[in-house]
């Protein structure tokens, strides 16, 4: 019988995996490109590579993906760019999705700071929340 429970739980479905969901619309989103273009400190199109990290700062969980620039629209030349986004394992923004390795973008970005004073990160921020991501 230990025979076949031992087969009994290598079938059995895991456990569900608890989601959080975090709602994170910008309280004032562009009025649209020229806006969300005036308002980046760089607008590049790339490519989510498959280097990122996970970390919680009090509490909130973000995501930090590295991205691959193909081309760069307004702003300094860069090559690659980190690109800090609330989300990560287990958490669903709907409003902002996580940047997917291997997918293309056109990203409105901000220099990412930790607080009001502090020297950026040299990590970045879309734009406008969500506004900022276009698939490309």
């Amino acid at each position: 019988m230990a025979a076949g429970s031992a087969a009994l739980a290598l079938c059995a479905r895991p456990a569900p995996v608890a989601t959080e969901r975090i709602v994170t619309t910008d309280a004032r989103p562009a009025a649209g490109v020229a806006e969300l273009t005036a308002e980046s400190d760089l607008v590049v199109r790339g490519v989510a590579t498959g280097r990122r990290r996970s970390e919680r700062v009090a509490g909130v969980p973000f995501v930090v993906t590295e991205v691959r620039v193909t081309r760069v629209l307004a702003g300094p030349a860069v090559d690659m760019v980190w690109v800090r986004q609330v989300g990560g394992p287990g958490v669903e923004t709907p409003d902002a999705p996580v940047l997917v390795a291997g997918h293309g973008y056109l990203l409105y970005l901000q220099r990412f700071a930790y607080g009001p004073g502090d020297r950026p990160s040299g990590q970045y921020v879309t734009t406008g929340g969500g506004a900022g991501v276009v698939a490309a």
